[in-house]
């Protein structure tokens, strides 16, 4: 398999059924850019931790705060680009956030594989950060996912479209 089937895969038997769900018609989306905003809390307190238990110095500090200054600055591009998605209609991030979903896929296995080493604070350290990636990746698909119809409000006895201005 390619991984543009791999792909399509996830959104189409894992993501889009759980989508499909979901009450409201952007709900996908809603849903995905409330997963990143998640990440972006865990990315910030796995960056913080480090600095109050093992105090660590002001160069540390800089290169974790570059990174999150970027993982921020990635999901307001993403809550701004949500915009162009619209009910009904196919959604465009899908095939444009092709190549990030599959490098945050790949970046989730590797701090999955790094995820079991280390004792102690680090141990858990690993594993707030092997969280953050897996809810950024989960974000990421539930954006990708084709947003529901709207539904049409009808008459509870028989079932016909209500016209209107509703």
């Amino acid at each position: 398999m390619t991984l543009t089937k791999i792909d399509g895969w996830i959104i189409d038997y894992v993501f889009q059924p759980i989508a499909n769900r979901l009450p409201q018609p952007m709900g996908c989306i809603h849903l995905g850019v409330s997963f990143l905003l998640g990440s972006l809390l865990l990315t910030g307190l796995a960056f913080i931790l480090p600095l109050f238990v093992f105090g660590v110095g002001f160069s540390q500090i800089i290169s974790d705060l570059l990174v999150w200054l970027i993982n921020f600055s990635f999901f307001l591009a993403v809550k701004r680009m949500v915009s162009v998605v619209r009910p009904g209609l196919l959604n465009p991030l899908r095939p444009s956030m092709f190549g990030v979903r599959l490098i945050s896929l790949g970046f989730a296995v590797y701090q999955l594989i790094c995820g079991w080493s280390g004792e102690g604070i680090l141990w858990t350290i690993n594993h707030i950060i092997l969280f953050s990636q897996v809810t950024f990746v989960v974000g990421l698909y539930f954006i990708a996912c084709q947003p529901n119809f709207p539904k049409r409000k009808t008459s509870e006895e028989r079932n016909t479209v209500i016209e209107g201005a509703w």
